[in-house]
C-alpha cells in the first residue's frame, strides 16, 4: 500500500478545519503592499530593481522568487515591512515551510520597530500568532495577543474595529487551548466592536467562529442561530472563500445531527465556490465530508467516489486528519462488500498514522473498527482486547477534558483573585485621599465628614468581608476539583494502564476463561471511573452554568430503568430491594436530573447497607408543602444501612468540609453524588430532606 508523505503542520485542526484560515482572511490589518496605478505604472516605492543578487536564492516558485527579487533590493521602509509579512505568508501557507516564514516574520518586526510603525505590530501579531498556534504553542501566542490589545485601547479608535479584531484572535487561541467559556467571552466581545463599526463581513467570520465553537459545546441551537446569522450575510458575498467555508462548518454541524439532505446542499454549493476559486485545499474537505455523508446515508458507491477524490488530493496536501478519515471510509466500503480483510487493512494504516502523530480519537475510532470487524468474524476474545483499548482511549480523553476544565476554572480563580486583590488597593487609596481632604477641610465640616467616612467605610469592609467568603469558597471549590482529580481519578487510572499492559503481556499465554474473567474484572474497574467521571463534568457543568433545565410531564414508573440498574448491585451485596410507585404518577420535572437523583440516592443506599439489609424506593402522592398548592408527590429513598451522626449530616452539602466514607464493601466515592442532587433538586424549586441515626440507617426524600 502506497505510503503518504504526512504534513504534521495540520495536525492543530483536529476539532475544526477551517479555524485559522478563517484568521488569516479575517485579521489583515494592513493594506496590500503590491498595487498599481490608474495608469498601470507602479508606485515609487514599488519602482525597484527586478534583479535578483547574491542575498538570496530561488526557490523555484515564481510568485515567491518575485517577491524575495522585490525584497532584495527595496528600501527600508514601511513598503518592506508588508513585503517581509507576505514573504512569510508565502513559505507559511503555500511551502509548509515554519523555519523561513518565522525569519521573514521576525524580520518584519524588527523593520518596524525601527520604523516605530504601529500598523506593522498589528501586521506581526496577527501574522507570527497564526504560526504560533499552528505549532502548538497558544499560550506564547496569547501573551502577543495581550501586547498589542494594550496597543490597540491606548490608541483608542473610534470604531473599535481594532480591538475586535485582537479579541477574535485571541479567542481564537483560547479555543486551540480548548480554554472554550474564556474563548467564547472573547468572541462575544469582538462581535459586538464589529457590529457597533457597522463592519458586517467581519461580524460574519466571528459569528462562524462562535457557532464552531458552540458545536464543540454540543449546543446546537446556538450553534445554528450564528451560522444563520453569518450566512444571511454572506449570502451577499456568493462567491466568496469564505462563505464556501461557512457551508462546510453549517454542514459539518447539520451531518452530527443527521440532517443530511441539507448539509449535503450546502456542501455541493462549497464545491461550486471552491471550483470556482481554484481552491484545492478546502475542495479536499469538502469531498471527505461528502464521503462521511454517503457512509451515513448508506450510499457507499456516494461514498467511494468522494473519497477517492478526497485521497487525490491529500496526496497534494498531506492532511493527516482526511488521511485518516480517508482510509476510515475505505475501511467501511470494503466492509459492506464483504472483504473483512481488506477493510482490516485500510483501518489499521488508519491506525498506524493516528498512533505515529498521536490522535486520540482517530486511535479510538480505528480499535472500535477493529472490535466490530473481529466481532463479525466471531473473533471474540480479540473484539473485546479492542474495545477494551477503545474505551481506555475514550477514558483517557475524558480525564483529559476534566484537567482542562480544572485549568481554566483555577486560572479564572486565580484571575478574580488578582481583580479583588486590586480593588481592596483602590479602595485603601481612595480612603487615603479622603483622610487628606478631611485634614485641609473646614473645621465645621470635620464632624459631618468624619460620620460619613466611617459610614463609608463599615459599608466598604462589609463589601470586602463578602467578597472574601465568596473568594474562600472558590478556593475550597477548586481545591476539591483538584483533589478529586489527582487522587480518585488519577490513581484508578494508572492502575487501570498497568492492568492493561499486563493483560496485554499476558494475552497470548491465559486461557479464554482467565482471558475473559480478567477483562470482566478490568471492565468493572472502568465502569467505575466512568461513573466518577461523569459525577466529575456533571458537577463541572454545573458550576460553569452550562447545565440547562428542560421540564416536560414524566411518567415516574419510568423510574424502573434506574431501579434495574441499582438492583443488580443490591442483589450482588445480597440486598432487598423494595419499590412502590403508583401506576398513573406523572409529574412535570427535567426527567434527565430527577433520574440521576434517584439513580444516586439509591446506589448510596446500597453502598451503606451491609448485606441483608433492605433498600426501599417509595413513590407517594400528597399536597406539597414546597411546591405552592399544587398536587405532588414525595419520593422517598429508606436504607437500613449504618446511617450517620448530626455532625455528618451538617456537613453532608458542603463541599470543603464533607468527606466520603467507604461502603459497607469497601466501595470507593467521591462526594460529589449529593452535591449534585442537591444542585439538581433546586433547578426544580424543591429541596433534598434527610433523616439518619448511626447504626440504624437513613432516609432521603424530596418533594417533585
Amino acid at each position: 500500500m502506497k505510503k503518504l508523505i504526512i504534513n504534521t503542520h495540520y495536525s492543530l485542526l483536529t476539532t475544526h478545519y477551517s479555524l485559522l484560515t478563517i484568521l488569516l482572511l479575517l485579521f489583515s490589518t494592513c493594506s496590500q503592499f503590491t498595487g498599481s496605478r490608474a495608469d498601470g505604472s507602479l508606485s515609487v516605492e514599488q519602482s525597484v530593481s527586478l534583479c535578483p543578487d547574491s542575498l538570496w536564492t530561488p526557490t523555484g516558485d515564481a510568485n515567491l522568487d518575485s517577491l524575495l527579487s522585490l525584497a532584495s533590493s527595496a528600501p527600508q521602509d514601511t513598503n518592506l515591512v508588508k513585503l517581509y509579512d507576505k514573504i512569510g505568508d508565502e513559505y507559511f501557507y503555500y511551502q509548509n515551510d515554519f523555519p523561513n516564514a518565522k525569519e521573514y516574520y521576525l524580520k518584519s518586526k524588527a523593520l518596524t520597530e525601527k520604523l516605530n510603525w504601529n500598523e506593522g505590530r498589528y501586521l506581526f501579531a496577527a501574522s507570527f500568532t497564526n504560526l504560533l498556534d499552528n505549532e502548538g504553542l497558544m499560550d506564547s501566542s496569547i501573551v502577543i495577543h495581550r501586547e498589542v490589545l494594550k496597543l490597540a485601547k491606548e490608541e483608542a479608535e473610534e470604531n473599535g474595529a481594532r480591538i475586535a479584531g485582537v479579541l477574535a484572535n485571541m479567542g481564537s487561541s483560547y479555543y486551540l487551548k480548548n480554554w472554550y467559556e474564556t474563548a467564547l467571552e472573547y468572541y462575544l466581545q469582538s462581535l459586538a466592536l464589529f457590529e457597533k463599526s457597522g463592519d458586517e463581513y467581519r461580524f460574519a467570520q466571528v459569528s462562524d467562529l462562535v457557532g464552531v465553537l458552540y458545536g464543540d459545546l454540543d449546543m446546537y441551537e446556538r450553534q445554528f442561530e450564528y451560522y444563520e446569522k453569518a450566512l444571511d450575510i454572506m449570502n451577499r458575498y456568493p462567491d466568496t472563500l469564505q462563505r464556501a467555508i461557512l457551508l462546510l462548518n453549517y454542514a459539518t454541524g447539520l451531518s452530527s445531527i443527521y440532517e443530511l439532505e441539507k448539509a449535503e446542499n450546502y456542501l455541493m454549493e462549497a464545491q461550486r465556490i471552491c471550483l470556482l476559486n481554484n481552491n484545492d485545499y478546502y475542495l479536499m474537505m469538502i469531498y471527505t465530508n461528502l464521503a462521511d455523508l454517503g457512509l451515513r446515508q448508506h450510499d457507499f458507491n456516494k461514498a467511494e467516489l468522494y473519497t477517492n477524490k478526497a485521497m487525490e488530493l491529500n496526496l497534494k496536501f498531506g492532511n493527516i486528519i482526511d488521511y485518516c478519515m480517508s482510509y476510515r471510509a475505505y475501511s467501511y466500503i470494503e466492509e459492506n462488500k464483504g472483504n473483512f480483510n481488506k477493510s482490516e487493512e485500510y483501518v489499521r494504516e488508519a491506525l498506524e498514522t493516528a498512533i505515529e502523530y498521536d490522535l486520540p480519537a482517530e486511535k479510538m475510532k480505528c480499535y472500535q473498527h477493529l472490535s466490530n470487524l473481529a466481532t463479525a468474524r466471531q473473533d471474540f476474545c480479540n473484539a473485546r482486547l479492542y474495545a477494551i483499548k477503545s474505551d481506555s482511549i475514550g477514558n483517557e480523553m475524558m480525564v483529559e477534558k476534566a484537567m482542562q476544565y480544572g485549568a481554566e476554572m483555577a486560572a479564572k480563580y486565580e484571575t478574580k483573585k488578582k481583580e479583588l486583590e486590586i480593588e481592596q488597593k483602590q479602595q485603601i487609596i481612595v480612603r487615603q485621599r479622603w483622610s487628606l481632604i478631611i485634614g485641609i477641610a473646614v473645621s465645621a465640616l470635620i464632624l459631618a465628614l468624619l460620620w460619613v467616612m466611617l459610614h463609608l467605610r463599615n459599608r466598604k469592609n462589609q463589601v470586602l468581608s463578602e467578597k472574601n467568603e465568596i473568594l474562600s469558597e472558590m478556593n475550597a471549590t477548586k481545591n476539591k476539583f483538584f483533589s478529586i482529580i489527582s487522587h480518585d481519578l488519577k490513581n484508578p487510572a494508572l492502575a487501570l494502564h498497568d492492568a492493561l499492559k499486563m493483560l496485554l503481556q499476558n494475552a497470548h499465554s491465559w486461557d479464554v476463561d482467565a482471558l475473559s474473567k480478567y477483562c470482566n474484572e478490568l471492565l468493572k474497574s472502568s465502569e467505575n471511573q466512568v461513573e466518577l467521571i461523569f459525577n466529575l463534568l456533571s458537577w463541572a457543568q454545573i458550576q460553569t452554568g452550562r447545565i440547562t433545565f428542560h421540564p416536560t410531564s414524566y411518567f415516574l414508573p419510568s423510574l424502573i430503568h434506574e431501579i434495574a440498574i441499582v438492583g443488580k448491585m443490591a442483589e450482588k451485596k445480597g440486598i432487598t430491594l423494595e419499590v412502590s410507585i403508583p401506576e398513573d404518577a406523572v409529574v412535570t420535572c427535567d426527567s434527565n436530573m430527577i433520574a440521576t437523583v434517584v439513580r444516586n440516592l439509591l446506589t448510596n443506599a446500597v453502598k451503606f447497607t451491609s448485606s441483608g439489609g433492605t433498600v426501599t424506593l417509595d413513590v407517594a402522592p400528597n399536597t406539597c408543602k414546597t411546591l405552592s398548592a399544587q398536587t405532588g408527590y414525595t419520593i422517598s429513598i429508606f436504607d437500613t444501612g449504618t446511617g450517620m451522626s448530626k455532625s455528618q449530616m451538617h456537613d453532608l452539602f458542603r463541599i470543603d468540609r464533607f468527606r466520603s466514607k467507604k461502603g459497607t464493601a469497601g466501595e470507593q466515592g467521591s462526594g460529589l453524588g449529593l452535591i449534585i442532587c442537591k444542585e439538581f433538586l433546586e433547578k426544580h424549586g424543591s429541596e433534598l430532606h434527610v433523616e439518619s441515626e448511626e447504626g440504624k440507617g437513613s432516609r432521603f426524600w424530596f418533594e417533585v
